[in-house]
């Protein structure tokens, strides 16, 4: 009767609407991606090459940009690469790639003296290639209205690629830098003007390196409003929601620079020069085992945007108890989890 109710209860859930809300979820234990020294990780959407900048040796200017390959999720890291057609004497940093891995987005950044052809004081440029396989282009400023006379820095471009966060010190802030943000409709149209992302994720310190999960219901950034650079997150219900109000995110995360990107499935958190994995909260009821119990509460709550039960298909859930959930249980059903406290 209860398996009978259960796929009765799934079958009527394909049709109701329920509204976006966030659940549960935690992180792992950061794990050290080997590359030694190196600050804002920018990693491709498959997860193949990682991006980076750092002042080690072997490169042209005071800070450059690195590349990291490896042939698989599976594999390690391999030696980094300096992008000599990329770097310059000057100072380069926050890489970010596209999804599909032709465009290099970065600033000149803000140790040294400013690179040669800007509009400002530092600057974003991009770069392109042909292939994966080719080398990169010449960087390109990207001009008005991305640049001002002023401070731009930290680019980051969403995994559907139609929203462009960057940093700014422009008038019409909240305070030093703040997070702006263009958005277009397709990738086929041109970029909007920038927008202040608004009171709700800037602060009158500095607000910068801001990062959309795939589906754009997170966003991880640094901040100095709690008086020195730290990582912190804030969320929405949906995409067209206003931000909740930002926290930090936990030890060891919270003192790590440049929080990166989140990997397409929403399971791994890029940050600092570590991986950490995003876990979500699977044994429901608390007992120290994932089992019938659980699976209980998420029928119990089929249909709704419970936080507790959302727990797919990203870790924050997707804003309704549905099949996707029951996937992400079923994928730890009978582990034996620490107790934690309710």
């Amino acid at each position: 009767m209860k398996m009978t109710k259960m796929l009765t209860i799934l079958v009527l859930a394909m049709a109701l609407v329920a509204e976006v809300a966030n659940a549960d979820f935690t992180f792992g234990e950061p794990q050290d991606l080997g590359l030694g020294k190196g600050l804002y990780i920018s990693v491709s959407a498959d997860e193949l090459e990682l991006y980076f900048n750092s002042d080690r040796a072997g490169g042209l200017g005071n800070r450059d940009l690195w590349v990291s390959t490896r042939q698989s999720v599976d594999d390690p890291w391999g030696p980094p690469t300096n992008l000599h057609t990329v770097n310059s004497s000057y100072s380069e940093g926050f890489p970010c790639i596209s999804r599909d891995g032709l465009t290099l987005y970065f600033c000149d950044y803000f140790y040294g003296p400013d690179r040669q052809g800007g509009l400002g004081e530092h600057d974003l440029w991009f770069s392109t290639r042909a292939s994966r396989n080719d080398p990169w282009g010449a960087p390109v400023n990207m001009g008005t209205p991305f640049n001002t006379s002023g401070y731009e820095i930290s680019p980051t471009l969403s995994h559907d690629e139609l929203t462009f966060i960057f940093a700014s010190a422009r008038s019409g802030g909240h305070g030093n830098y703040d997070l702006w943000m263009c958005t277009r409709s397709s990738v086929q149209e041109a970029w909007g003007s920038p927008v202040n992302m608004g009171p709700r994720v800037n602060s009158s310190a500095h607000d910068y390196y801001g990062n959309l999960s795939p589906d754009g219901l997170v966003l991880f950034f640094e901040s100095q409003r709690s008086g020195s650079y730290r990582a912190w997150m804030t969320m929405r219900r949906t995409v067209n929601d206003p931000w909740d109000p930002p926290v930090p995110l936990p030890e060891p995360m919270y003192s790590m620079a440049g929080v990166g990107r989140v990997s397409p499935d929403g399971s791994m958190l890029y940050s600092g020069m570590s991986q950490v994995p995003i876990l979500p909260i699977v044994d429901l009821n608390g007992d120290g085992i994932v089992d019938g119990a659980d699976l209980t509460i998420i029928v119990d709550h089929w249909g709704t945007d419970e936080p507790l039960c959302d727990i797919g298909p990203m870790p924050w859930g997707d804003g309704i108890v549905d099949v996707q959930d029951l996937i992400v249980l079923a994928e730890h059903l009978f582990e034996e989890i620490p107790r934690r406290n309710r």
